[in-house]
C-alpha cells in the first residue's frame, strides 16, 4: 500500500466551502474533443489547457480508466490576464490505488488548482474515482 502525504491547504481559505460543491464522482465533459483526448491519453501524454477545460479533461480521463485505477499528473500552473493555464504530463497510472483519507472530492478540484497557481505552481496531483489529492512537497 502506497502512503501519500496530501497538501490540502486550499481548504484553509475562508470561502473554500462556500464556493465549492460536493460531487460523488467526476462529471463527464460535454466537449467531444476533450473526451476523446482524455480517453486516448497514454502515460507520457503532454498538453496545455485552460484550468476549466483541464478539470473536464481529468474527469474524462479518470472515467476512461479501469475501476480502482488512479492517474498521476504533473502540473505547471500559470496565471495571466486571460486566466489560469495548466501544462500537464500524464506521469503514470496506478492500479488498485488506495486513496488517502484526506483526499478531496472533484467539486473542489478547479478551486484547488486556482489556489495552487498562486501558492505553489508546480504540483503532482492524483485522481481516481470520485477523489483527487495533491502530493505535499518533500
Amino acid at each position: 500500500m502506497q502512503a501519500f502525504t496530501v497538501d490540502a491547504r486550499y481548504l484553509d481559505e475562508e470561502d473554500a466551502f462556500d464556493v465549492n460543491q460536493v460531487l460523488e464522482n467526476w462529471r463527464p465533459s460535454s466537449n467531444v474533443f476533450i473526451r476523446r483526448s482524455a480517453a486516448n491519453a497514454p502515460v507520457g501524454f503532454k498538453g496545455s489547457l485552460p484550468v476549466a477545460d483541464f478539470t473536464q479533461w481529468v474527469a474524462d480521463h479518470v472515467l476512461s480508466l479501469p475501476s480502482h485505477t488512479g492517474v498521476i499528473v504533473d502540473l505547471s500552473l500559470a496565471r495571466s490576464d486571460a486566466g489560469t493555464t495548466v501544462q500537464f504530463t500524464v506521469a503514470g497510472h496506478v492500479p488498485d490505488i488506495d486513496s488517502p483519507i484526506d483526499a478531496d472530492n472533484p467539486g473542489f478540484f478547479e478551486y484547488a488548482l486556482q489556489w495552487f497557481a498562486v501558492h505553489r505552481p508546480s504540483i503532482r496531483a492524483y485522481a481516481t474515482e470520485g477523489l483527487f489529492w495533491v502530493e505535499e512537497m518533500k
